[in-house]
C-alpha cells in the first residue's frame, strides 16, 4: 500500500528556500503558516525548549533574511562581522547587525504586526525559553538602526520588553579576538604587552582564575587609538552606546524590583541627577 508524503511548499525567494533546504538536512523542521510569516523553523530540540524562528514571506532584504537563517543553524547567536567598535566603511547607509533580548509576549505570536511595523529585516525566536529579535538594518548608524528597532518591535507586541542588546559589553580574549578577526594567540601578546604599544586596557574581573573579562568600549577605544586595523574603523561610539543602553536597560529593572518606598526614590533621585548632566554636557 503506498502512502503520500506531505512535501511542504517552496518558498518563493530562491537565497531563503536554499537555506531552509540546509535547515532541513541538519534536522530543523519546518512549518509553514500564512499571511507575512511564511512559516516558523524550528530546531531538532524545538519540542523540548529549543530554537525556533521567524521565515517572512516578502523581507526587506531576501539574501540577508537567507543568511540569518543559516547563522541559527549555525548556532553563532553573536555575529562576529559588525560587532561595535569594529565596523566595515561600505557606504553611508551601513548594515548594522545587532540582537535584541525580549521579556514578556512571544513574538512568534505577532509575526504580522512585527512585519507591518517595520521589522521585516529581522528574524524572531526562542532560544532556551528566552526571545529575540536579530536584525540586520540599513542605517545612517548603529544607534539609529537599534532606537528604531526597539520602537517598533516595543510598539507591535503588547507587553514585550527590550531587556538586552547583543553583542554583549563583556568580553574575554576570545571574543576581542573574534571582534578584531585576529587570532587569540596576537591577542594574548597584546594583553601581556609583549606585542604592540603597550598600555593594554586592565581586565575589570575573572570568571575564574583564568578567564578575565574586559569592557568592548575600554578595548574598542584602544584599538582605534593604538592598532588600527587596515581597511575598517573602530568606532567607540557605538560600543559606548550599547554599553550606556544596557546600562540604563539594568537601572530600570533594578528600580522596579525595589520593594521600599524610600529606597525607590533615592534611586529615581539619582537617575534623575544623571540625565540633568548629561543633557548639560551635551548642550
Amino acid at each position: 500500500m503506498a502512502y503520500a508524503v506531505a512535501v511542504r511548499p517552496r518558498h518563493p525567494k530562491k537565497a531563503i528556500e536554499a537555506a531552509l533546504t540546509m535547515a532541513e538536512a541538519s534536522g530543523w523542521m519546518i512549518e509553514p503558516r500564512s499571511g507575512h510569516a511564511w512559516g516558523i523553523m524550528r530546531c531538532p530540540a524545538g519540542e523540548r525548549g529549543g530554537c525556533q524562528v521567524s521565515i517572512w514571506s516578502t523581507p526587506r532584504n531576501a539574501d540577508n533574511h537567507a543568511k540569518q537563517l543559516t547563522k541559527e543553524c549555525d548556532q553563532v547567536p553573536t555575529p562576529i562581522a559588525t560587532a561595535p567598535g569594529l565596523q566595515q566603511t561600505v557606504r553611508a547607509e551601513a548594515t548594522h547587525t545587532f540582537i535584541l533580548l525580549l521579556r514578556g509576549a512571544n513574538p512568534l505570536e505577532y509575526l504580522d504586526a512585527l512585519f507591518d511595523a517595520g521589522c521585516d529585516d529581522a528574524i524572531f525566536g526562542e532560544r532556551e525559553g528566552t526571545y529575540f529579535a536579530e536584525f540586520d538594518r540599513e542605517a545612517p548608524t548603529l544607534a539609529d538602526a537599534i532606537v528604531t528597532a526597539i520602537e517598533q518591535v516595543e510598539s507591535a507586541v503588547p507587553g514585550v520588553q527590550v531587556v538586552r542588546v547583543e553583542p554583549d559589553e563583556l568580553v574575554n580574549a576570545a571574543a576581542i579576538a573574534a571582534r578584531t578577526r585576529r587570532t587569540r594567540e596576537s591577542i594574548r601578546l597584546l594583553i601581556d604587552h609583549r606585542r604592540g604599544p603597550g598600555n593594554f586596557p586592565a581586565p575589570i574581573g575573572w570568571l575564574n582564575p583564568k578567564t578575565r573579562l574586559w569592557r568592548w568600549s575600554d578595548v574598542a577605544r584602544w584599538f582605534a587609538e593604538f592598532d588600527k586595523v587596515p581597511g575598517e574603523r573602530c568606532s567607540v561610539e557605538d560600543a559606548l552606546f550599547i554599553a550606556g543602553l544596557n546600562a540604563a536597560f539594568d537601572l530600570r529593572d533594578h528600580v522596579n524590583l525595589v520593594t521600599q518606598a524610600s529606597t525607590r526614590r533615592h534611586l529615581v533621585h539619582i537617575l534623575e541627577q544623571v540625565n540633568r548632566k548629561a543633557q548639560t554636557s551635551s548642550a
